[in-house]
């Protein structure tokens, strides 16, 4: 088995668990890994045979930029609490 078709049969089986999941989050994250075996299997092709690809070029996945968090602010005291 060449390294493509191996790629092409970790995405079949990747696209069984996901229409065996009763978990949608699950089911989505199955067809995800089953898009990126597809695609190395693509680029390995490319590669082997100097032909481009017949799919689309991959989306960059670029991860989740993390929002800065603001530290919460103490309270002013209230007018009661100042007054002596």
């Amino acid at each position: 088995m060449s390294d493509a078709a191996h790629y092409r049969a970790e995405a079949q089986r990747m696209l069984d668990w996901a229409a065996a999941s009763s978990d949608p989050e699950m089911a989505r994250r199955w067809r995800r890994l089953a898009e990126d075996y597809t695609s190395l299997a693509e680029q390995l092709d490319t590669k082997a045979t100097g032909r481009p690809s017949m799919l689309t070029a991959p989306v960059q996945r670029h991860p989740v930029q993390q929002q800065p968090t603001q530290q919460p602010q103490g309270k002013l005291g209230t007018d009661a609490q100042t007054k002596r």
